[in-house]
């Protein structure tokens, strides 16, 4: 398995629209072929505390697990992959 995860600055200022789309999106990239599941999720800065924030302003993460080399490859060009990379993220 790999695990392919991208971390994202999500602007506060960002609609509730843009923010159901930007999630649809990129749970939508579960259909691509050797694709095991997606997540996207906020970070929790307040998992740290009594550290410093480690989040360095991203606020969101996204997990996709592949099935194996072949796969991120696939992923990687992807019609689709880059359709929703080139407009949605």
């Amino acid at each position: 398995m790999i695990f392919h995860t991208v971390l994202f600055k999500i602007k506060q200022n960002s609609s509730k629209e843009e923010l159901d789309n930007f999630y649809t999106g990129v749970k939508s990239l579960s259909v691509i072929p050797g694709v095991l599941s997606v997540s996207i999720d906020p970070i929790d800065s307040n998992v740290y505390l009594g550290y410093d924030d480690r989040t360095k302003g991203y606020t969101h993460v996204l997990s996709v697990i592949l099935k194996d080399k072949k796969s991120l490859e696939g992923y990687d060009k992807d019609p689709f992959h880059l359709t929703i990379k080139s407009t949605i993220i």
